[in-house]
C-alpha cells in the first residue's frame, strides 16, 4: 500500500517473470525478489523490494522395467545399479536420484546376486528422490541366470589289448568337469564297435550338465587291438580195443589238443575222422585230424597266422564175434491163390562190445534184405541164413528153417451136359474123367487123385441126377463140384416097356409165339427140361411108359417187357367198375400178388416194379401158364376155383403132341408183351417248364405241368439231369398238385420216375396245376433245357387220353410247340431197309447232345450212341454187324431237351 500528500498513487509489482498483477506461471521453486514501484500523479516514483519464495509439494514418479534378467558371472556374482531398473523415472522441478533395494528397506547404489538367486525371480525395488526431499517406489521382478557352460577336460585316448576290460574306467580313465556354481551330473554313452574277438574301437561321448541346464561334451576313442601267443600240444598216436565202451574211441578217452598263451576268444577245436583199413594186427584205424583255429587273426588264406593241424592215429584191435539170434523154425500152409504164404517173422537180434553190427539174410522171399525176414514165401523149405558182421570184420551166421506146405485146394471143374447112358444089366460105373471139365491145382506139380460120387447109376436112376466131383493134390487138399447129368436107358436095358415122344407149344392169349420158355418134364424117377424153339414149340424123346408125368413151364425174366402205366391205368378201371377186364387170363396178369384177386395192392406192386424201387415181385413169376385145354367155369372170376399150371400125364401109351399152353405175362393188359407189335405214337404232348438260369450252387424249385389243358387217364416218364451241371435234391408237392409222392421214385440225385393214373375218376390238368416242383441245385452256371431230358431207360415217357397212347416231349417257356421240334431237322434214313450199312442223316439247329437208340421186337437195346454235335448237318453210319440179325427194329433218336423222333428200321439178310 502506497500513500501521497499530493495525489492519488499508482503501485506496479516488477520482476523477472514480467511487471503487474499477474497471474504468473511457470515460477521455478526457490526465492525471488520483487520491486514494487509507487508512481504518484506527478510522476513522482518510490521503489520497494519484497522477498517471493517458491517451494514443490509434488513428489517425483517412479518408472520402473517390467522385467529384467540378469546373468551370473564366471565367478558366479552379478550386479545390478539403480539405472538398470529406470525406465524414465523424473519429477516435475528437476532433478531425482536413484537407489535400488532387494529387501525394501535398505536402499544402496547397487545390489549383488549369486548363484543361490537362481530360480523363482526376485522382487527389487527403485526409489526415486526429488530434489525437495520427495520420494516414491517401483518394482521389477528379476531372474538370475547363468549360461555359461561348465568346465569339462575327457581323458586321453587310449588303446588297450582284447584281454583288458575297456568299461574299467580305472583303466581307461574319468573325465574332471567344473562350473561357476554347480555341476550337477557328469556322465558318459559308450559306441562301441567291438567283433566277437573283443577287437575294435569304443568311442566314449562324456557330458557334463551344471544346476541350469548348461552341458558340455567331449569324446575320448579307446582302441582294443587283438594279442595271440598261443602254443598247441597235439595229442599222440594210440591204440584202443573195440570192445570197450564207446566212448573210448572219442576224446577225451583218445586224447584231445592242450593249448597255452594267449588269445582273444576262446579258439575252435575240431576234428574229422576217415575210417580206413589198418595193417595187422589192427581191424581198422581211425585217421583224426585235428584242427586248432584262432579266428581272431586266421584269415582262411594260406599262410594265414592263427590255425595249427595235426592228424591223430587211432588203432582199433577186435578179434571178439558178435552173439547173434534168429527167429525159431517155422512151418505154415500156403493159403493164398498164388500158392504163398505171407510169412512174419521177428527181428533177428545181434549184440557186440563194440555195439556195431550189421544185420543180413540171404532169403530171396524177404520184403527185405536186413534183419527181418517177412515175405511171401512159395511152397517148399526154405533155409534162410541171418548174418551179423561188427566193425571189425567179425562175423557170426545161423540159420532159420522155414517149411511153407500146400494149404491151396485145387480148382474143381465139372463138364455140363453129361448124357450117360445105362449099359448091359441096366447099370453103369461112373469114371471120374467123364465129368472133369479141366479141374487144376495151382501149387502142386503132380496129377490129381480124382474120385466121384455116386460111384455108378442103375436103372433106378434115370433120368437129371447129380454128381459129386471131387479132387485132391499131393498135399491132401481137396475141392468139389457138383454137375447134373442125364441118366437114359436108349437101349432100354432096364424095361421092356415102350418109350414115346411128347411135345406141345406156348402161345399167347392172342396166339402170339413165346419163344425160350424152359420147360420141365418130371416123375418119380426123371427130371429133364428143354427150352422153347423160335416157334414157341418143345419136345421130349424116349420118354418111358407106365410112369404118371408132370409138364410144368416155368420163367421169371423180363419183367418189364410189355409193363408200362398204361396197364395199370386199364388194372384200376376195371378194379373202378369203369371197364372190366372181361378176359380170364387178363384177370390173372393183373393178380400181381398172385393173392386170387385183382386189387389196388397189385398197382401198388406193379407200380413199384415200373418206378424201379422192385426189380421183380416178391413170390411171384414173371410169367404164369395155363394148359390151353383148360376150361374156366367162370371166365369172368377164373380164381373162384383152382386152375392148373402144369400138364399131368397119368400114364403114357402113345407119342403125344399139343400139349400146349397159355403163356401169361403178370401185368400185361394191353397184350404188347411180344414187342413184334411197334406201338406208333402219332400224337406229342409237352412237359412245360421255365428255362430257368442257374449260377453256381443256386437251389431253385421249377414246376412242371402240362403245356395245355387235357383229360388225362395217365402218363410216365422218366426224368435224367445231367449232374456235372445240376443234380436233383427233392420234389416239392403242392397241396392242388394230383401227383402224389407214391407216383414218383428218385433214383439218387440223377433221375426221376413217375408213373400216374387216377384214383376214382379223370383229371383235368392244365398250366393252372403244377404236377410239382422240382427242387434242383446248380453245379455251375447254365440253363435249365441244356441240362434234363426225357430218355427212355426204363419206360417210355408216354401220356394215355381215352385209351390212346401219345409221345412226352419237354417244352420250355418261350418256345412253342412247334419250336421243340426245329432243333432237329430233316431227319432221312437211308437206305432202308437195308443189308449192308445205313446212314442216319439230320441236321442241328444248334448245338446239342444227341442219342441214337435201337430196340429188337422185344425191347432190347442193341445198339445205341451217345454225342455232343455242333450246329449243321449230322451223318451216323450203321453197319449190319452192329445189329443182332435181320428183322425189324425201333429206333428213337432224341436231344437233350426231350425231342424224340421214332420210327422203324429194317435189316434184311445179305
Amino acid at each position: 500500500m502506497a500513500t501521497d500528500n499530493c495525489s492519488a498513487v499508482t503501485i506496479m509489482p516488477n520482476w523477472e517473470f514480467g511487471s503487474g498483477f499477474g497471474p504468473f506461471n511457470n515460477v521455478p521453486v526457490g526465492e525471488h525478489v520483487v520491486n514494487y514501484v509507487a508512481t504518484d500523479a506527478c510522476g513522482n516514483a518510490a521503489t520497494k523490494t519484497m522477498l517471493v519464495t517458491v517451494t514443490d509439494n509434488t513428489p517425483p514418479q517412479a518408472i520402473c522395467k517390467s522385467a529384467l534378467q540378469v546373468s551370473l558371472s564366471a565367478v558366479g556374482i552379478a550386479y545390478l545399479t539403480p539405472a538398470s531398473l529406470d525406465a524414465g523415472s523424473f519429477d516435475n522441478c528437476g532433478p531425482v536420484t536413484l537407489s535400488i533395494s532387494k529387501d525394501g528397506l535398505y536402499f544402496h547404489d547397487n545390489v549383488q546376486f549369486s548363484c543361490d538367486d537362481q530360480g523363482a525371480p526376485k522382487t527389487i525395488q527403485l526409489k526415486v528422490t526429488d530434489g525437495g526431499g520427495l520420494e516414491n517406489i517401483c518394482e521389477v521382478d528379476v531372474s538370475v541366470r547363468d549360461f555359461l557352460k561348465p568346465e569339462l577336460y575327457c581323458p586321453p585316448n587310449i588303446t588297450i589289448s582284447c584281454l583288458q576290460d575297456y568299461t574299467n574306467l580305472a583303466l581307461t580313465g574319468q573325465a574332471v568337469a567344473s562350473d561357476n556354481c554347480a555341476i550337477a551330473s557328469l556322465d558318459f554313452v559308450e559306441h562301441p564297435s567291438i567283433g566277437s574277438c573283443n577287437v575294435g574301437t569304443d568311442v566314449r561321448d562324456w557330458r557334463a550338465i551344471d544346476a541350469s541346464g548348461n552341458f558340455k561334451s567331449c569324446s575320448q576313442v579307446i582302441t582294443i587291438n587283438p594279442i595271440s601267443t598261443v602254443a598247441v600240444d597235439f595229442p599222440l598216436n594210440v591204440t584202443v580195443n573195440n570192445c570197450a565202451n564207446a566212448q573210448a574211441l572219442q576224446p577225451p578217452a583218445t586224447g584231445e589238443p592242450v593249448i597255452s598263451g594267449l588269445f582273444c576268444s576262446p579258439l575252435s577245436v575240431t576234428f574229422t575222422d576217415q575210417i580206413t583199413s589198418a595193417p595187422l594186427p589192427y581191424c581198422r584205424r581211425i585217421k583224426r585230424a585235428w584242427k586248432v583255429i584262432d579266428w581272431c587273426i586266421y584269415t582262411g588264406n594260406a599262410g594265414s597266422a592263427g590255425i595249427w593241424e595235426k592228424t591223430q592215429l587211432i588203432d582199433i584191435v577186435d578179434h571178439v564175434a558178435p552173439e547173434l539170434s534168429v527167429p525159431a523154425d517155422l512151418t505154415l500152409s500156403a493159403v493164398q491163390t498164388d500158392c504163398k504164404a505171407s510169412v512174419n517173422f521177428s527181428d533177428a537180434t545181434a549184440s557186440d562190445c563194440a555195439g556195431n553190427v550189421t544185420l543180413t539174410n540171404n532169403s530171396f522171399f524177404a520184403t527185405s534184405n536186413g534183419s527181418n525176414a517177412s515175405g511171401n514165401y512159395p511152397v517148399g523149405t526154405h533155409q534162410i541164413v541171418f548174418t551179423a558182421t561188427d566193425g571189425c570184420g567179425n562175423v557170426t551166421q545161423k540159420t532159420t528153417q522155414l517149411v511153407v506146405k500146400d494149404g491151396v485146394a485145387p480148382t474143381a471143374i465139372c463138364k455140363n451136359n453129361v448124357n450117360l447112358q445105362l449099359q448091359t444089366g441096366g447099370s453103369i460105373t461112373l469114371n471120374p474123367a467123364w465129368f472133369d471139365g479141366g479141374s487144376s491145382d495151382a501149387c502142386s506139380s503132380g496129377a490129381l487123385e480124382k474120385t466121384v460120387i455116386p460111384a455108378s447109376f442103375s436103372c433106378q436112376s434115370k433120368g437129371n441126377q447129380q454128381v459129386i466131383l471131387t479132387v485132391q493134390d499131393a498135399a491132401g487138399n481137396h475141392a468139389s463140384c457138383v454137375t447134373t447129368v442125364l441118366v437114359q436107358d436108349s437101349a432100354h436095358y432096364c424095361s421092356t416097356g415102350e418109350y414115346y415122344t411128347i411135345g406141345g407149344g406156348v402161345r399167347t392169349e392172342t396166339g402170339d409165339t413165346v419163344r425160350g420158355i424152359p420147360v420141365t418134364l418130371r416123375s418119380a424117377t426123371l427130371s429133364q427140361h428143354t427150352d422153347c424153339d423160335s416157334t414157341g414149340m418143345f419136345q421130349f424123346v424116349d420118354v418111358a411108359s407106365d410112369s404118371t408125368y408132370h409138364v410144368i413151364p416155368y420163367n421169371n425174366a423180363n419183367w418189364f417187357n410189355g409193363l408200362s402205366t398204361f396197364d395199370l391205368l386199364l388194372i384200376s378201371k376195371h378194379i373202378l367198375g369203369l371197364q372190366p377186364l372181361t378176359s380170364p387170363y387178363k384177370l390173372i396178369a393183373a393178380d400181381a400178388n398172385k393173392s386170387g384177386s385183382v386189387t389196388t395192392f397189385d398197382v401198388v406192386q406193379l407200380r413199384k416194379l415200373i418206378l424201379g424201387i422192385y426189380d421183380t415181385i416178391p413170390g411171384v413169376t414173371s410169367w404164369r401158364f395155363i394148359p390151353a385145354n383148360f376150361h374156366f367155369e367162370t371166365p369172368n372170376n377164373p380164381f373162384s376155383a383152382p386152375f392148373p399150371e402144369e400138364i399131368v400125364l397119368d400114364s403114357l401109351h402113345q407119342n403125344l403132341s399139343g400139349l400146349d399152353f397159355i403163356g401169361i405175362k403178370v401185368g400185361d393188359m394191353n397184350n404188347n408183351t411180344d414187342g413184334a407189335m411197334a406201338r406208333d405214337l402219332p400224337d406229342t404232348l409237352y412237359l412245360k417248364l421255365p428255362d430257368v438260369h442257374f449260377s453256381n450252387t443256386e437251389i431253385q424249385q421249377v414246376p412242371v405241368r402240362f403245356s395245355s389243358e387235357q383229360l388225362l387217364e395217365g402218363f410216365q416218364f422218366e426224368m435224367h439231369f445231367d449232374t456235372q451241371f445240376v443234380v436233383l435234391e427233392g420234389l416239392v408237392f403242392a397241396d392242388s398238385s394230383f401227383v402224389k409222392p407214391e407216383n414218383t421214385a428218385l433214383h439218387g440225385r440223377s433221375s426221376l420216375s413217375v408213373s400216374w393214373n387216377p384214383s376214382f375218376s379223370t383229371t383235368l390238368a392244365g398250366d393252372s396245376s403244377p404236377l410239382f416242383f422240382l427242387k434242383i441245385r446248380a453245379k455251375q452256371a447254365g440253363i435249365l433245357s441244356n441240362n434234363i431230358s426225357l430218355a427212355p431207360v426204363r419206360m417210355r415217357p408216354e401220356v394215355y387220353t381215352e385209351n390212346r397212347i401219345s409221345a412226352l416231349a419237354l417244352q420250355f417257356s418261350g418256345t412253342s410247340a412247334g419250336s421243340i421240334e426245329e432243333p432237329l431237322q430233316n431227319l432221312v434214313i437211308q437206305p432202308n431197309p437195308f443189308s449192308t450199312a445205313t446212314a442216319f442223316r439230320f441236321e442241328l439247329a444248334r448245338p446239342d447232345k444227341v442219342s441214337l437208340m435201337i430196340r429188337d421186337v422185344l425191347g432190347n437195346v442193341v445198339f445205341e450212341k451217345r454225342q455232343s454235335c455242333a450246329t449243321g448237318e449230322q451223318i451216323w453210319r450203321i453197319e449190319s454187324d452192329e445189329l443182332k440179325h435181320s428183322g425189324v427194329y425201333a429206333y428213337s433218336l432224341g436231344l437233350s431237351n426231350g425231342v424224340v423222333k421214332v420210327g422203324k428200321l429194317v435189316l434184311l439178310n445179305d
